[in-house]
């Protein structure tokens, strides 16, 4: 993959407000991520990020970031994520992942896939790869940060939805569990970023699935959900299965040495009744197959 030039600067703004008016000069607030030092908060040139990734077959840029005062003159970096505003999908954020030319790195690019998969045809079951035309416009009567979203169809008319996330760090959301899993069933996910706490939380209150799985078999500990290596994947041979997404959340987020109370889109979930994050008034079962 061949990189491109971006010239960054070193940013100091972090308050909501202060971004906001960042963004009102022509830059957008980014932060860089990964090898061995610590996350920084950078501004780059709204315009010049825009052509680079409308010129792009995707967003997994590869850049040579020149970082303004920075002692460092070059520093290699993926376009790990990108934030759009969902009315203008004007560049909003973006998170940089740095890397070094002999690292091997994992990427989402995009595929097209054909055929049936053997274990769906044996199962009985039906291969959906999701349509743009069935994202609907969908209201949230509960809810706070958004009112209404395109949401997939036929998520909504299930029987039964079952979520199997599979557990990872995430630089945004802390971690990709049950609850950020939702955000597959609705498109432009990225321009749910700006308070994914409470966005999600949102989306929980209509896609309602009737069992969260968490897949913790092999956990992904630093550099989600896109970037790491296999220094980051800690094997803990576990899977969580409950009826409550809330409280399968809040399992998970112990193998990380947290509770559900810190992640957000949890916490979040939890103030609107929608499951239980405490464990310690919950019945768990633990099965060792």
């Amino acid at each position: 993959m061949k990189s491109v030039p971006l010239k960054a600067f070193q940013r100091s703004q972090v308050r909501r407000g202060e971004v906001k008016k960042l963004r009102a000069t022509g830059r957008v607030p980014a932060t860089i991520y990964g090898r061995l030092a610590q996350p920084q908060n950078l501004e780059v040139n709204s315009k010049e990020i825009a052509d680079l990734l409308n010129h792009s077959a995707s967003e997994n840029l590869l850049v040579d970031l020149t970082v303004e005062n920075d002692p460092r003159s070059k520093r290699l970096a993926l376009v790990q994520e990108v934030q759009h505003h969902p009315l203008d999908s004007k560049v909003l954020h973006v998170d940089f992942h740095e890397v070094a030319e002999n690292e091997k790195v994992i990427v989402q690019v995009p595929v097209e896939t054909t055929g049936e998969a053997a274990g769906v045809k044996n199962a009985g079951g039906v291969m959906e790869l999701m349509s743009p035309v069935k994202f609907v416009d969908t209201a949230i009567p509960r809810g706070r940060a958004i009112k209404h979203y395109p949401i997939y169809r036929d998520i909504l008319k299930a029987d039964l939805v079952i979520n199997v996330p599979i557990a990872k760090q995430h630089p945004i959301s802390l971690l990709t569990l049950g609850g950020k899993n939702l955000l597959g069933c609705v498109t432009n996910r990225q321009n749910l970023h700006f308070d994914i706490g409470q966005t999600v939380a949102d989306l929980a209150s209509v896609i309602k699935p009737g069992l969260t799985i968490v897949d913790a078999v092999r956990i992904l500990t630093a550099n989600g959900p896109t970037g790491g290596n296999l220094a980051d994947v800690v094997r803990k041979d576990t899977v969580i299965a409950s009826s409550d997404m809330v409280a399968a959340d809040s399992s998970a987020a112990t193998l990380f040495g947290l509770s559900g109370t810190d992640i957000p889109y949890v916490r979040a979930s939890a103030a609107m009744g929608l499951g239980k994050v405490h464990l310690g008034k919950l019945k768990v079962a633990t099965l060792k197959v």
